[in-house]
């Protein structure tokens, strides 16, 4: 690789890690209601103008909410 190739590399890498650093993110925190859909009906029943029967908090997961009700 050339000198040139080297630079304009760096700078690409730079350009894309200052990208990445100036995403916004959001932050899913906080407790979820849901409903599992394994036949994908969950949109044309319109279950999001329901109350959805399950819950999560986050940060966590499913699995350490199964642990905790055994």
């Amino acid at each position: 690789m050339t000198a040139k190739t080297i630079s304009t590399l760096r700078a690409s890498l730079f350009l894309f890690i200052t990208s990445l650093q100036s995403q916004e993110s959001i932050s899913l925190k906080g407790n979820w209601n849901f409903r599992l859909d394994p036949e994908n009906i969950g949109l044309v029943d319109k279950w999001f103008e329901e109350v959805l029967p399950d819950d999560v908090s986050l940060p966590g997961s499913w699995m350490n909410r199964e642990s905790e009700t055994r």
